[in-house]
């Protein structure tokens, strides 16, 4: 209430319009550092609104394919909807054949997602996997095993509004001299993608 006191209504919206301006800037470099790392093409519509983009390796399919051919004879490694508003784009992800594991401290299943969520971790990537938003499969009582189907699928919250990073750190160890924040955005798609290559192994 102290915020519109002092910048009064009109303040407010025009902070508000300026933020949602900001984040649909950075969707949009978003998008375009995933349309540098993987083919998008459109996919078969989703339930909701907004039209389904998935995400192929890059020369996997050789020029003298076209896009339909793609679309019907690849498993796209990721697919998303880009969203209309917010800071987070939620990502389905095609494992295929990659399998389960066993974790060998206590000897949990690790699911692909789980598998590749530790990947990106190691690689300094912080995001936010599918099952964090999916309760009923942490309670004890009534959690259904996922099916094989449910194994190769999994899920991932990325967001295109990076936290501060510190522009020393980023210029030293990466050389970015330009906006840091775009910077840190593509550095981070380019890890995501490359660690995502080599987990599925395309």
């Amino acid at each position: 209430m102290a915020l519109v006191t002092k910048w009064t209504l009109d303040g407010y919206i025009r902070w508000l319009h300026r933020l949602g301006t900001q984040y649909k800037r950075r969707r949009d470099f978003f998008l375009d550092c995933l349309a540098e790392e993987f083919e998008l093409l459109p996919g078969a519509a989703p339930d909701g609104p907004g039209t389904l983009l998935c995400a192929y390796p890059r020369g996997g399919r050789g020029n003298s394919r076209d896009d339909s051919e793609t679309a019907t004879t690849m498993q796209p490694l990721l697919s998303f909807v880009p969203p209309s508003s917010g800071m987070f784009v939620w990502v389905k992800l095609h494992f295929g054949d990659v399998p389960d594991k066993r974790d060998e401290s206590d000897g949990s299943l690790l699911t692909p997602e789980r598998q590749f969520w530790r990947r990106l971790a190691e690689t300094g990537l912080l995001v936010a996997p599918g099952w964090y938003f999916l309760p009923e499969t942490h309670t004890l009582l009534g959690a259904t095993p996922p099916t094989e189907t449910d194994r190769k699928i999994g899920h991932m919250r990325l967001s295109y509004t990076p936290a501060d990073v510190s522009a020393g750190v980023f210029h030293r160890l990466y050389g970015l001299t330009r906006d840091v924040q775009m910077e840190a955005t593509r550095l981070g798609m380019k890890f995501f993608a490359q660690t995502l290559r080599d987990f599925c192994r395309v």
